[in-house]
């Protein structure tokens, strides 16, 4: 049966020919240098194409064209106009754009007088998916925002995307505006290449906005899958050895069509220009066989949707020919709007916390104060209740040598603050039965590491979250670089990445998948319920830009990154506003069942000589004259970061630092905070 999530709405006309004849041309500037990812077109007709890597390109003849225009437009230069006959006869081998120098309006923006929002994610218990399935074309999926209350700065965009059945795939972002006689997507508002690239079957991609780009009235966000020659060719591979000329005579026989598409009941569904289905026309058993072997054999792009909603377009911003799209596209859009917007209570000069009124002023003094004398480039921080952020703030530098200031979107590693989050992900597993925490790992994965020592056999993923496996923190500390044991697991405590680093194993095996699939379970379970859009254990490549440089008393460190491993114990990337997501559930208790709260805060052992009082699953449990606490820090090389919770009077904080070892600094502020008077 036809592939359910083969949606071809993007098949706006008949499918050429496989000998329909080509023209190949290259968009070069004034060095002759090809441009990459430029646009080519017809004003009003749905017939383009956009340049490769290389600034290469191939259009097919239409005869339909002659006495038109070809438009030629990319980023950063300006749009060339030529005869389509002319091209036609011709042949040009490139064609010359000239750079269009623009002069923007400079808007001086410190980090610290912004605030951000997400705006646009639409949540659904039925997803689907909408795909671009003509991309020689050129097509542009377009989505609709409108919930702007006064001058923002669009700041990041993420969109959810799967692809079937190609080694990476690259989109490119755009941002329109609403063209005011149409209600379409009008003007291009960016002067850069907003481009992402992912390796992964399905995955949320973000862009990043480096341009002071503001807007105070509603905007498009579209994106257009960039084909690589090799791709390329494979659609043509495809056309040629499954041609579906039936579709051109279904069309041909029906017209009066805006669109068209082919849907996943063996249907085509001709529309209207409000983009509402007034005819199907279904396929036969062959037809749908030959549309299934083409799907199998062509590259394709999905992008992950809601079904409701008419607030999505397809089509062209060269050629100006947009249709309606009854879907909405899964995206989400990043804005920034100044302290003089925030809300009244976020402007107070002083905060309440547990029972004490905080003036902003002396936080301020004390973390720039202790930034100062231990040599810290950079900080981000949070404190928050169980109803949200009470005050928030970036200081300092994410890179000191480019004069990068640290803001919202700034990234750091959050080292072992990764464990807590990892054991509150493991639970869901715990929950639904995947996984008991009182049978041995070795049960579900044998670890040959360590096979050599029957004590293994006893440690369960409770001992392992709870530090008691009798593992050490990890073996490339030792000179021979072994795994060991040592002590009877579950008798007494030593802290490990290595025992959180085999519950992982197990969890990939158990859910047969591997690293990244890890992370897929991670943000699908935690991360998109919770809102957490820039929290990751394995940091996308694309989004790594804004990671703040690693510095130790003051000097540079060379980032170490190890790419594609999901470290349970070590690996997980946030910033302050968005890990607080997380505390702040934790405080609600909020995505585990009770029970598996209960679970997660029980003492499983008691600790002596130590800094906590006791260690729960994945945190520490610190006892005071001033109440029961809950937290965790971390260390990475050239990164500190640490957290606190306390349960009982529903407050907490977070900080991330780019600095080596500062844990002294980071425990002395939460001091501050709980024993302020």
């Amino acid at each position: 049966m036809l592939n359910k999530s083969f949606i071809l709405v993007l098949l706006l006309y008949p499918l050429l020919a496989s000998s329909q004849e080509k023209i190949s041309c290259r968009i070069v500037d004034e060095n002759q240098q090809g441009i990459p990812f430029a646009s080519i077109g017809i004003i009003e007709e749905n017939y383009g194409a956009i340049s490769f890597e290389d600034g290469s390109f191939f259009l097919e003849i239409n005869e339909r064209f002659y006495g038109d225009s070809l438009i030629v437009s990319a980023v950063g230069y300006k749009r060339k106009k030529v005869s389509y006959d002319w091209f036609v006869t011709n042949r040009p081998e490139f064609l010359m754009l000239e750079e269009d120098i623009k002069y923007l309006n400079e808007v001086a923006v410190v980090p610290d007088q912004l605030f951000f929002k997400t705006i646009g994610i639409k949540k659904s218990k039925s997803v689907n998916n909408i795909g671009i399935s003509t991309p020689s074309k050129g097509i542009t999926l377009a989505m609709l925002f409108d919930e702007i209350d006064g001058p923002s700065l669009i700041d990041e965009v993420n969109v959810t995307i799967g692809k079937i059945n190609m080694d990476s795939v690259t989109i490119r972002c755009r941002i329109f505006e609403v063209d005011p006689e149409t209600q379409q997507p009008g003007r291009d508002l960016l002067t850069e290449n907003l481009l992402a690239t992912s390796t992964q079957k399905a995955e949320r991609l973000a862009f990043y906005i480096n341009e002071d780009l503001w807007i105070d009235k509603p905007f498009f966000v579209g994106f257009e899958w960039l084909t690589t020659k090799k791709q390329y060719q494979q659609l043509i591979n495809a056309k040629e050895a499954f041609p579906l000329d039936f579709i051109g005579e279904i069309v041909a026989a029906n017209p009066g069509y805006e669109s068209y598409n082919v849907n996943e009941n063996k249907r085509i569904q001709f529309r209207d220009k409000s983009g509402a289905v007034y005819k199907k026309v279904k396929l036969t058993q062959e037809q749908t066989d030959l549309l299934n072997q083409r799907d199998d054999a062509s590259p394709k792009l999905q992008f992950k949707i809601k079904m409701k909603g008419t607030k999505t377009y397809s089509g062209s911003p060269i050629t100006g020919k947009w249709s309606k799209v009854a879907h909405e596209a899964l995206i989400s859009v990043k804005l920034g709007k100044t302290k003089k917007d925030l809300e009244p209570e976020n402007r107070e000069e002083a905060i309440s916390f547990r029972d004490s009124r905080i003036p902003i002023e002396e936080i301020d003094e004390f973390l720039e104060d202790g930034m100062k004398q231990m040599q810290i480039p950079g900080l981000s921080m949070a404190i928050f209740n169980e109803k949200g952020i009470i005050h928030s703030a970036t200081k300092g530098y994410a890179d000191i040598e480019g004069e990068v200031l640290v803001d919202n979107q700034t990234i750091f590693e959050a080292a072992s603050l990764s464990k807590p989050l990892f054991a509150y992900l493991f639970m869901k597993y715990v929950e639904n039965g995947t996984i008991d925490l009182d049978t041995p790992l070795y049960t579900y994965l044998p670890n040959p590491d360590i096979a050599h020592d029957e004590r293994y056999k006893k440690i369960t993923a409770r001992m392992a979250l709870s530090h008691t496996s009798g593992f050490p923190n990890w073996r490339s500390d030792y000179e021979d670089n072994k795994l060991f044991i040592s002590f009877d697991p579950g008798s007494a405590y030593q802290y490990s990445g290595e025992g959180f680093q085999y519950v992982a194993e197990v969890l990939a095996q158990l859910l047969a998948t591997d690293d990244e699939g890890l992370e897929r379970e991670f943000q699908t379970t935690i991360a998109k319920p919770l809102d957490m859009i820039q929290t990751q254990f394995v940091p996308k490549s694309n989004e790594l830009n804004k990671k703040a440089t690693p510095y130790k008393e003051g000097n540079r460190l060379k980032q170490s990154e190890q790419e594609g491993i999901f470290g349970a114990a070590f690996s997980v990337h946030s910033e302050a506003l968005d890990f607080s997501k997380w505390l702040i559930a934790l405080l609600n208790e909020e995505g585990l069942s009770e029970e598996s709260f209960q679970e997660l805060f029980k003492e499983q052992i008691k600790l002596k000589d130590q800094d906590a009082e006791a260690w729960t699953l994945g945190f520490g449990k610190y006892v005071t004259e001033d109440g029961v606490f809950y937290g965790h820090g971390g260390n990475n090389l050239g990164f500190t970061s640490a957290f606190f919770i306390d349960r009982d009077t529903q407050h907490g904080a977070v900080v991330f630092t780019n600095a080596n070892q500062v844990s002294s600094f980071l425990v002395d502020y939460f001091l501050f905070l709980i024993e302020h008077e």
